[in-house]
């Protein structure tokens, strides 16, 4: 017992003499390497026990500390594959650090000084010293760097915090402890392995000797047994493809951009949101985009500029150019902000009102006979409801209330024959999907009067999650005729989304058929769903996830899901080109799938679809 308690304290002694001397004095360990008598740790101790106390370190702060925000809103095995993919960037960090960069610090400086008392091993055993002791500086920094992540504390203050304690410091540190050891011409001592780091870092992030090859051993260990799909565009010629980048520039004083996260449900035109961003001013001001087969118009939405971003929903009731724009404060689907602004006829937007009391941002608006018929929902109980707009006094009339339904929100509004209105009416349950229903009534001068409802979907034990602003099941009810309606929304799986879809007859009050509907893609995400009298047509966006290569870029193709409208089946998928050098093609990460704005509009002949505000599709409906 007394040898093992000598043991211990013999290890401890040489460590904290180690770490001491590696802090203040270097010189008397690099001579300690070279007189090999052992009064320090050894050098693949000293690192086992470093990497050993970071991969700890790791473990359980993985455990205790949420690396990934409340918004993170991916399938299952995608959470799965950025966990592992984190997991495995910080366990091999030691090792790669060690392989990739030290060792070939320690080659290149012995030839740099080639002249001194330290053989090319004794170099490699002292940039091993390094490395540990780097390892271990960088622990502590970890932890504050979380900890101030998660306080009121400017992001760009954190960054520079970050950049000073993880990058700058040990690039100097290194250069410091050959100062030390070889300082006979203090300059050049510090030079040489300062432009040594410089260099080799550089270099082996250029030639991918860093992360792009990590990410590919990552995915040949862990998740080979997946398939991996490469969405490529069709060959055949199945639209016209046009980048309207005019709209979507930079100069030196302002950015114009697409809003993204934009909620559009147009009759005959691609409805988006412009914005222009005021360097100077910090401000935003947007406008209304409306492009009809290739013809933009241009309507400013309001006169004031705003300090954040705002968050928008467009709708078209009828053919006639009449739209609804509401608008909010990014992420604030409910509050005093909401407007309404009304586009007539002739383009020119009327007084922004407010009716915070019944819409919100995600409300959906119809037009039955001559009335508009609104849907939102009473913020203090937080039921649906729908009712009829009054126009000329901005006032909500006839407000008819789901008792008793909390939670649930009104998806999607449709008409249906003269006076029947229909809906698709989900129930959020913390942020989670757990149930779909179709409901149908009438509109009197009452009120809407419910006559009957179908459940298109529940789950009580893993419910789907949502998004964090706007439903991410994009729920979708369309019209193929007076008697027949067809329902779609997203459902998450463990691997992706899947699209499930309903024929309802809208005159019996039942569903004809049902079906899940999947992608050939790693992930994917529904946009549109579009119907004529002979077939369905989805519209959304594959990505690569799982891909082959080097390369660490996802990126995503539109495509186009025809489905016969008898049978439900698919007839299959075709994906569209996308400009690469343009924003959209690829995803800077996952969840920024959901954002890209998407509007479409049909005639007999083609599907009209406007992605990003500037990927603008023309797609021929007989070559589908």
């Amino acid at each position: 017992m007394g040898e093992l308690l000598d043991l211990i304290l013999d290890f401890e002694r040489k460590l904290l003499l180690l770490i001491k001397d590696l802090v203040v004095q270097p010189k008397k360990v690099a001579n300690s390497i070279i007189n090999k008598d052992k009064i320090y740790l050894g050098a693949f101790k000293f690192y086992t026990l470093a990497t050993s106390a970071w991969i700890i370190f790791f473990q359980l702060g993985n455990k205790y500390f949420d690396f990934f925000s409340e918004d993170f809103v991916l399938p299952e095995r995608l959470i799965n594959y950025l966990q592992s993919e984190q997991d495995f960037a910080f366990l091999i960090a030691p090792f790669a650090g060690l392989t990739e960069f030290f060792i070939p610090f320690a080659v290149i400086n012995w030839l740099l000084f080639r002249k001194r008392e330290l053989s090319w091993l004794n170099h490699i055993t002292l940039n091993i010293y390094i490395a540990g002791f780097l390892l271990i500086y960088a622990l502590p920094w970890f932890l504050i760097l979380f900890v101030l992540s998660s306080t009121s504390l400017d992001g760009g203050l954190i960054n520079i915090i970050a950049y000073l304690s993880v990058i700058i410091t040990p690039i100097l540190y290194y250069s410091w402890v050959y100062l030390k050891i070889f300082g006979r011409k203090k300059f050049f001592s510090f030079a040489k392995p300062l432009c040594t780091v410089l260099a080799i870092c550089y270099l082996s992030i250029s030639f991918f000797l860093n992360e792009p090859f990590h990410e590919l051993i990552h995915r040949k260990l862990f998740f080979r047994k997946y398939n991996q799909f490469s969405p490529v565009p069709d060959e055949a010629l199945l639209s016209s493809y046009t980048i309207i980048d005019s709209l979507v520039r930079e100069t030196p004083e302002k950015n114009f951009f697409a809003a993204d996260l934009v909620h559009s449900l147009t009759q005959n035109t691609n409805a988006s949101v412009l914005g222009e961003y005021d360097r100077n001013l910090m401000t935003y001001t947007y406008s209304l985009s409306l492009n009809s087969e290739g013809v933009t118009r241009n309507v400013a939405l309001h006169s004031a500029s705003f300090n954040q971003t705002q968050f928008f929903s467009i709708s078209q009731p009828d053919t006639s150019n009449l739209f609804f724009v509401l608008q909010n404060n990014l992420m604030a689907v409910y509050s005093d902000t909401l407007k309404i602004i009304i586009i007539d006829q002739s383009g020119i937007n009327s007084k922004p009102a407010i009716f915070t009391d019944h819409l919100n941002v995600l409300s959906n608006i119809v037009k039955i006979d001559s009335s508009y018929i609104f849907s939102g929902m009473f913020r203090s109980t937080k039921e649906p409801i729908v009712g009829r707009m009054n126009l000329s006094s901005n006032t909500a009339e006839n407000v008819y209330t789901f008792n008793g339904m909390q939670n649930f929100f009104i998806d999607n509004l449709s008409t249906n024959r003269s006076t029947e209105l229909q809906a698709l009416m989900s129930h959020d349950d913390k942020g989670k999907l757990r149930e779909v229903r179709w409901i149908h009534g009438k509109i009197t001068n009452e009120g809407f009067k419910q006559t009957s409802e179908i459940s298109l979907y529940k789950n009580e034990f893993s419910p789907t999650i949502n998004f964090y602003n706007g439903f991410l099941h994009r729920s979708r009810l369309t019209n193929l005729n007076d008697s027949i309606s067809i329902a779609a929304f997203q459902i998450m799986t463990d691997s992706s989304f899947a699209i499930s879809m309903t024929k309802i007859n809208t005159v019996q009050k039942k569903s004809e058929w049902s079906t899940i509907l999947t992608l050939p893609a790693d992930f994917s995400y529904n946009d549109e769903l579009l119907a004529d009298s002979m077939n369905i047509y989805l519209l959304g966006r594959g990505a690569s996830v799982f891909h082959k290569g080097l390369t660490l870029d996802y990126y995503q193709l539109p495509y186009v899901l025809k489905i016969n409208k008898q049978t439900g089946q698919s007839e299959g998928v075709r994906f569209l080109e996308m400009e690469r050098k343009w924003t959209g093609y690829y995803l800077p990460n996952l969840e920024s799938i959901y954002t890209m704005a998407s509007t479409a509009y049909q005639d007999q002949h083609y599907i009209y679809w406007l992605l990003g505000g500037r990927h603008y599709y023309k797609i021929d409906k007989s070559k589908l």
